[in-house]
């Protein structure tokens, strides 16, 4: 799964979640469940430190950044006295020429324009123009002004989702999907993840792995071809299970470092040629898909000092990315429990946060999406109003460009994050029923 500053996939309930269960798989999975945790531990333990060491690197860059500003404004307030002595009767040009000459290209590049599955119903040209989640995807059955979804924990099937969505009020417009991913073979042959969901009616978000366990950071094993029909074989099982149009995250969490995907300063390019691969595979099999680089809130992309390398070294280009997402809890450094927290876990100092991720799509004309969202019971203080409170009205004031979020409802004992099934947060759960249910 994600994690709030650090979302441990490896502990992801995906591992463990199969079509069908005997006594002893459920041994297993107990004995797995146990592991998973020990690993989470020792995950954040190891963030921790590596937390520590990059807000030491980022207070010196910014002492040294500090003085070479202070130094470069001396030099440039004597230049312009100069220029404004000598050439005030050319002073346009001069300003013209500055700005031609700043070299700072235009990142606003045309997206590319998917086939959404529903045809939105045609706005007349005196109203606003339709949102991103419209143009997407059309209308949500939800009724919420972007499309709202779930994972569920648990089962996770299209049963559950769908008695989420009757509990909260509103249908569910996307669930969120994962195949296991130990090794190549596994992630093929995981048709289980869609097939119990061929009965629902709303869209998967579909995690998809780039690498296997056991070929960590083996980026040619992507990229010389010899895995095309791995991909092509997921984007078949999706289309057989009714999931054409399906959202793939393509590389779940790629800036963290606890995938075997895990992108550095160092493997950047071999990402962005993969990303770009894999996507013109599966669209081959269905047009209806929509790419979406995945990356975790609050996590450097490691070899970078510069906070949003996560965004801008990263991103594939917008002729093959559909939209941006981003996955945020309620933990560790990204807790927000008054303003000042809330505003440093949307923007934090050290890497990117939702509000830049939310700039960051605007700037590109693609769509912004909320795969995994959530309380964290664990590394986090659980049962929160003020932290749901405050993702609803950012993802109100965000309707021009959210497409879709999707709560991560998992009542396991490494997050206790469940709304529905359990009584872990039912403070929150209340106020998720009233504002995403629409009840009162």
């Amino acid at each position: 799964m994600a994690a709030g500053f650090v979302i441990v996939l490896s502990l992801h309930p995906s591992d463990t979640y199969r079509a069908a269960m005997g006594t002893d798989e459920q041994h297993r999975l107990s004995v797995q469940s146990s592991r998973r945790e020990l690993d989470a531990l020792a995950q954040l333990a190891r963030q921790a430190r590596q937390d520590r060491r990059w807000e030491r690197q980022m207070r010196h860059r910014r002492m040294m950044l500090a003085g070479g500003v202070a130094a470069a404004m001396l030099v440039t307030a004597g230049i312009v006295a100069l220029v404004v002595r000598n050439s005030s009767s050319e002073a346009t040009p001069v300003v013209a020429t500055a700005a031609a000459s700043s070299g700072a290209p235009s990142r606003a590049t045309p997206s590319r324009s998917p086939t959404p599955t529903a045809t939105p119903t045609p706005t007349p040209s005196s109203t606003a123009p339709l949102s991103q989640a419209v143009r997407m995807y059309g209308k949500p059955r939800s009724g919420l002004a972007w499309h709202s979804g779930i994972w569920t924990g648990g089962a996770v099937t299209a049963a559950l989702a769908d008695r989420a969505g009757a509990w909260r009020g509103t249908p569910m417009d996307f669930a969120t999907v994962y195949p296991a991913y130990s090794t190549w073979t596994e992630i093929r042959n995981s048709a289980w993840a869609m097939n119990d969901f061929s009965s629902f009616h709303g869209r998967l978000a579909y995690g998809l792995p780039l690498l296997p366990k056991d070929r960590k950071g083996r980026w040619s094993d992507v990229l010389d071809g010899s895995h095309d029909e791995v991909f092509r074989v997921i984007a078949q099982q999706l289309v057989a299970a009714g999931h054409g149009d399906a959202a793939i995250r393509v590389g779940v969490e790629a800036n963290g470092y606890w995938f075997p995907w895990s992108v550095t300063t160092d493997t950047v390019d071999e990402y962005k040629a993969t990303f770009r691969r894999v996507a013109a595979i599966m669209t081959e099999v269905s047009p209806k898909f929509t790419f979406w680089m995945d990356i975790n809130c609050g996590t450097v992309l490691t070899g970078s000092t510069d906070r949003l390398a996560p965004l801008y070294q990263m991103y594939p280009g917008s002729d093959v990315v559909d939209g941006l997402s981003m996955d945020h809890y309620n933990r560790y450094k990204l807790l927000a429990k008054d303003e000042a927290t809330w505003q440093r876990a949307i923007a934090p100092s050290w890497a990117p946060g939702l509000r830049d991720g939310i700039a960051f799509a605007r700037t590109h004309g693609i769509g912004f999406a909320v795969p995994e969202w959530g309380l964290d019971g664990v590394q986090g203080p659980g049962d929160s109003t003020y932290f749901m409170d405050k993702m609803w009205h950012l993802f109100a004031d965000s309707t021009d460009v959210l497409v879709f979020e999707n709560y991560f409802s998992e009542p396991d004992a490494y997050i206790k994050g469940d709304l529905f099934q359990t009584s872990q947060n039912p403070k929150s759960a209340a106020f998720y029923r009233k504002y995403w249910g629409r009840r009162g």
